[in-house]
């Protein structure tokens, strides 16, 4: 605005190293330069095709060109396009009614249990609102519209999981639903107690928000309320059982993971989770199982393969540990564990160089691996290495690993 009304370069330099900034921190910022172009043609009510915004807008572009690369360097992130036109309508309308009238909170809505009739209520009221002529700037309207939708449906991109509306993300659609409400004549009866409105209106959302902040108290308490709020999501049900499988809550981990297979039996991730859970219950044949069902769908589920591998490593079935896990290592060969867990089927095998091998790459990858330290120490011995300068550090790490 500062560069704008007065031309002074340093406070445009100020604006892209803040716009950057903000790219940086928040995806969502990807929207601005569209938000600011509508503030210089409706706010501003500059020219369009003026020089001075050819350039601004040419240097919007090359920063985002510039935010792109590095996210695509940076950022292994998959996206297949937008919500449908359903879903996107559904979000669309949460938003809108949760602003006005905050009910039905949850930490994950989907759209299956999403209320979409205080969205309506309000939507009808604006319409109304217009008709009856009761918009003071229709351009300041207009541009607070414009900015809502923009931060809204930036969300409604897609992701690894289901359609989601959190209520998190429309907090920078705000701004223009405030915009759109300012620009609203409410008569001389409402202007003429306006603070007291204010005031319970702002009462109001202190104890929504007072009531509704212990959902965050802590994941437990977090992922319950989701699924109290979203039954039907089997990403909170799976998120959930993963909470109670750290606290060793198996029959509350096996419950929240069979819901969630129920809902979508075909999730790779969900079917690895119920290999574990039946693993902990030393269920081999249903833990192995349900791990080929994970594979099946996504051949490249690290948890699983893995797993499947250690089954039959504990079945002494070496070759068919050895499989899968050097699949393992083809699909992450950055893991530490998937390369102690090689080693250790090829020290069965009595292939010792090939053990050590990778014994060092799993010391290499967590040098606080004090198993691999102690494994690697027997294998030297195997060899028949005679050079014991090279391998008391690793009998130290035996001793350290047996105190």
């Amino acid at each position: 605005d500062r560069y704008i009304e007065k031309k002074h370069v340093y406070n445009f330099v100020l604006h892209l190293v803040m716009f950057i900034l903000a790219l940086l921190t928040k995806e969502s910022a990807v929207v601005l330069p569209f938000i600011f172009f509508l503030f210089i043609i409706l706010i501003k009510k500059m020219p369009v095709k003026s020089k001075n915004n050819l350039i601004i807008c040419f240097i919007w572009f090359l920063c985002l060109s510039f935010w792109f690369l590095l996210r695509n360097i940076f950022v292994n992130y998959y996206s297949g396009g937008f919500y449908s036109i359903v879903d996107l309508g559904r979000g669309l309308l949460s938003y809108i009614g949760k602003l006005v009238f905050p009910f039905d909170l949850s930490p994950y809505p989907i759209p299956e249990n999403v209320n979409i009739y205080y969205g309506i209520a309000v939507l009808i009221i604006l319409v109304l609102l217009a008709l009856m002529q009761r918009i003071k700037d229709r351009k300041n309207f207009l541009f607070g519209l414009m900015l809502f939708l923009l931060f809204s449906l930036v969300t409604f991109k897609k992701g690894f999981t289901t359609p989601s509306f959190i209520e998190t993300r429309i907090y920078p659609a705000l701004f223009g639903f405030l915009i759109i409400t300012a620009e609203i004549d409410y008569g001389k009866v409402l202007y003429k107690y306006r603070k007291i409105f204010i005031i319970l209106i702002t009462a109001f959302f202190s104890v929504i928000t007072l009531t509704y902040t212990p959902v965050y108290k802590n994941p437990f308490t977090h992922l319950k309320f989701a699924v109290l709020a979203s039954p039907e999501s089997w990403v909170i049900r799976h998120n959930l059982g993963m909470e109670y499988l750290k606290s060793d809550m198996i029959d509350s981990s096996f419950y929240q993971f069979n819901r969630a297979w129920q809902i979508n039996p075909e999730n790779s991730n969900i079917n690895a989770a119920l290999g574990v859970v039946y693993d902990r219950m030393n269920l081999t044949d249903s833990a192995l199982r349900y791990y080929q069902r994970s594979i099946k769908y996504n051949p490249k589920n690290l948890t699983a393969v893995n797993n499947i591998g250690l089954i039959y490593f504990e079945s002494k079935n070496y070759d068919s540990s050895l499989k899968y896990f050097s699949q393992g290592i083809s699909i992450d060969s950055s893991d530490a564990q998937i390369h102690f867990n090689l080693a250790n089927t090829y020290f069965k095998l009595g292939d010792y160089e090939r053990s050590k091998y990778f014994y060092l790459t799993s010391i290499r990858l967590d040098k606080q691996n004090i198993h691999a330290h102690r494994y690697l120490y027997y294998t030297y011995l195997e060899l028949g290495y005679e050079d014991y300068n090279s391998i008391w550090k690793y009998f130290l790490g035996k001793i350290l690993f047996l105190l």
